[in-house]
């Protein structure tokens, strides 16, 4: 089924050419693509077969070429968008003048980095080695990130395209790999998919989850907690952040929009354990327990106006005595009517949103 958006996939990949910054697409037999953007580590699309709409957030400077390449020679964090990947703890690595929190640097070593990228089949692997400095503790770690995503056919595809729906799917392996030898410092992986605004997060919980909020305020009514399915619908306005810990969560999370008058789920399968060491708690005079799932709202000037579905793996280095962490997740894609979507997302997530 292709929608009015068939030619954003090819649109995206010859601006991000023009722009120097050429993607790798890969795709299944079905036809169901991610576009592989080697400047930054992301997967900067995910497309059904026909392509249609991205179903992940970009940068609407890429949307032309001139935009792009200013946003490129600005000298700010260029966030093109998509899936991309974060360390954690932010204030050991983000904050130059530690523990003044005021002034906030991306390590460009990290992202946009400096990654490369090969085939090996239907994956794409990319690699980058970076020395990061701890700004709390004093010290460099030199590390190695290394990303393998590879497109996958969608589970139950032929009786979901019958009912109407669409969509697409990847594993995302990563792995990090302490290099420099035993460090006092932890650092942890950190996922991020970057999505359209005005939806909603879907967690699949253990029990009635309990919030930890890392900043922004949060409105009367946002929020539906239930025995097994907490659900935040995401209001636009301003910044703002919360958390979830590993022993509340399954690993099963979503987020629900539409989209060109057609609703999406996004769906992201990860491992989580409550014994392992997370790192991201709140700072900077917020108060909370470090969490495995993280959900971001974004909206401003110089960003730009996007949801965020966050997660984390277990730690490396510190005391943790572990020298090399790998973390998988699924994401799957799918995209119909509100009906059919509606019922898929009870089937996923045991609660229908009814929207």
């Amino acid at each position: 089924m292709e929608s009015s958006g068939a030619s954003s996939a090819a649109k995206l990949e010859a601006n991000l050419e023009a722009l120097d910054k050429a993607v790798i697409r890969a795709s299944e037999d079905s036809g169901s693509t991610i576009l592989v953007l080697p400047f930054g580590g992301r997967v900067i699309g995910a497309f059904a077969p026909g392509e249609g709409d991205n179903f992940l957030w970009t940068n609407p400077a890429l949307n032309e070429v001139a935009s792009g390449r200013a946003l490129l020679d600005s000298g700010i964090w260029a966030n093109s968008g998509g899936e991309r990947t974060w360390l954690a703890p932010e204030k050991d690595f983000f904050y130059p003048d530690f523990p003044d929190f005021r002034d906030y640097f991306q390590p460009r070593g990290f992202d946009p980095g400096n990654y490369s990228a090969r085939r090996e089949g239907s994956k794409v692997i990319l690699e980058n080695r970076v020395i990061l400095h701890s700004f709390r503790l004093g010290e460099d770690l030199e590390l190695m990130m290394t990303k393998i995503l590879e497109p996958l056919p969608l589970m139950d595809r032929l009786e979901r395209l019958a009912s109407g729906i669409e969509g697409t799917s990847y594993r995302a392996s990563l792995e990090l790999e302490l290099r420099s030898g035993p460090s006092e410092t932890p650092v942890g992986l950190w996922s991020l998919l970057q999505l359209p605004p005005s939806g909603t997060m879907l967690t699949a919980t253990t029990k009635p989850a309990k919030i930890v909020r890392y900043f922004g305020g949060f409105g009367e009514g946002e929020f539906e907690i239930g025995e097994s399915l907490f659900r935040w619908h995401m209001r636009s306005g301003y910044d703002r952040k919360l958390g979830l810990v590993a022993a509340d969560v399954t690993g099963r999370l979503g987020y629900a929009y539409e989209l060109s008058g057609r609703a999406c789920l996004i769906v992201r399968d990860i491992e989580v354990d409550p014994r392992a060491t997370y790192l991201d708690a709140p700072y900077g005079g917020s108060e909370g327990p470090a969490c495995a799932v993280q959900y971001c709202s974004i909206d401003n000037e110089r960003l730009g106006s996007f949801r965020e579905l966050e997660y984390h793996s277990s730690a490396i280095g510190g005391k943790t005595g572990l020298v090399r962490i790998r973390s998988d997740s699924v994401v799957t894609c799918f995209r119909g009517s509100r009906e059919g979507i509606g019922k898929l997302e009870n089937s996923l997530f045991g609660l229908s949103l009814n929207r």
